[in-house]
């Protein structure tokens, strides 16, 4: 979006939006950004696109300007030579619950936050003050730490603490594997030639997928239901407004939605709030069905259920108005995704939609460079857990082709969501 401007050009940007982004905090009494801990989550409502523009080109200008500012040298230390810290220092902060064991007001000293975590004192404190670096936590005076923003939500949020958990626990192990699990199996598309299999070789088997593995380790299964609803929160990069506002639900009257691997039914629930008159059935893993079990909202009693189901087999329920995908395709390779919609198809009534959320991935360049890095982020995420992948618009086009056999027309793409129509 700002490549190729010169420092000057790129202030004059961060000048004009942060001036927009201010009278808006003006005008409508919100709070200003902050890192302390009673700071506001996000500063911007999720459905006001012009604003959330006005934001990734404020992040895009002040990210190149500070990248140009550091120097080649500087940012390639930074980037080439300790940039693996962050998520090691993440790690240990997870292993040792810190933040839970810091004070939600006030402040705890390096000592006493030692005695409760169980951590060596000298090395707590060296891990969390790289952790400052990073906007985790704070000192807010001399051998005492207090919560940050960021440290504040891992402390009271469970999802933001599961999402950690994933991350370091889950995933982050993975990632040191990737170029000998390419030297291993070059090109594999196989869920069953990942990273994650030369991590973890002691607790997945050579025939076992990443779901099958969190299928014989709850503790890592409960870590991603939580994940999926961190990641679904207002602000997140991928919330639920995007959803519900991408898709006109409300013109589908009282129609049947089945949210289709749709975990603990987060996205349903805001799918269902936002139109009254829709009903959905969540189909998912048994294992993560169970997690449900009692835990419907009530005042979603008759309008929400869960299922038992496969997507690898065919569709039981054939009634349906709407088939929903969220964050599913990505998980496979095209062969495994033409196979769940060759098993769906066949359910579908004339009339009925596929409609999948996932990204759309745009030529480099087109994004900013923090919107274009979260989706290559995503895209490799799914590398190391499932040989799976992110999608261009022509990449969707043509899988749906091959799994329908034509049967679905392309009817719209607006922002994450991708519709297609049964002839």
């Amino acid at each position: 979006m700002t490549e190729g401007l010169t420092m000057t050009e790129l202030a004059d940007i961060v000048s004009a939006r942060t001036q927009t982004l201010n009278e808006y905090f003006q005008k409508t009494g919100s709070p200003q950004p902050s890192f302390a801990s009673n700071g506001p989550l996000d500063i911007i409502p999720d459905d006001d696109l012009g604003l959330q523009r006005v934001r990734a080109e404020l992040v895009d200008a002040s990210r190149r300007i500070a990248d140009l500012a550091a120097g080649n040298v500087r940012l390639s230390t930074e980037n080439f030579v300790f940039g693996q810290y962050n998520a090691a220092v993440l790690r240990f902060v997870y292993r040792f619950n810190v933040p839970k064991h810091v004070p939600l007001e006030g402040s705890i000293s390096f000592h006493d936050l030692a005695q409760t975590t169980g951590a060596d004192v000298n090395i707590l404190r060296r891990f969390v003050r790289y952790a400052y670096t990073i906007r985790l936590f704070r000192e807010s005076s001399p051998d005492k730490v207090s919560h940050s923003n960021a440290s504040h939500l891992l402390a009271t949020q469970p999802n933001a603490w599961d999402a950690l958990g994933h991350t370091t626990e889950d995933m982050f192990p993975g990632l040191p594997f990737i170029a000998e699990c390419q030297e291993k199996w070059p090109g594999s598309v196989r869920p069953t030639e990942t990273p994650l299999h030369l991590a973890f070789p002691h607790e997945i088997s050579k025939d076992q997928t990443y779901f099958d593995w969190f299928a014989a380790h709850p503790q890592r299964a409960i870590r991603f239901g939580g994940t999926m609803n961190f990641l679904s929160l207002g602000g997140g990069f991928i919330n639920d407004s995007q959803t519900t506002n991408n898709f006109d639900w409300t013109s589908l009257g009282a129609a049947q939605v089945v949210d289709i691997g749709g975990s603990r039914g987060h996205v349903s629930i805001a799918i269902l709030r936002h139109a009254p008159q829709l009903t959905s059935i969540v189909q998912d893993r048994p294992e993560v069905v169970s997690q449900m079990e009692g835990k419907i909202p009530k005042d979603l009693t008759g309008r929400l259920t869960f299922e038992v189901a496969n997507f690898f087999e065919p569709q039981p329920i054939k009634t349906a108005d709407v088939y929903f995908f969220r964050r599913i395709f990505h998980d496979w390779s095209d062969d495994d995704s033409s196979r769940i919609i060759k098993n769906l198809v066949p359910s579908m009534k004339s009339g009925s939609r596929l409609v999948i959320s996932e990204f759309v991935v745009k030529p480099p360049g087109q994004e900013s460079m923090f919107e274009e890095k979260m989706t290559r982020c995503f895209d490799l995420q799914m590398l190391v857990a499932l040989n799976g992948k992110e999608r261009t618009l022509q990449d969707w086009k043509d899988v749906v082709e091959l799994g329908s056999g034509g049967q679905l027309k392309f009817e719209l793409c607006q922002g994450d969501l991708i519709a297609f129509k049964k002839k």
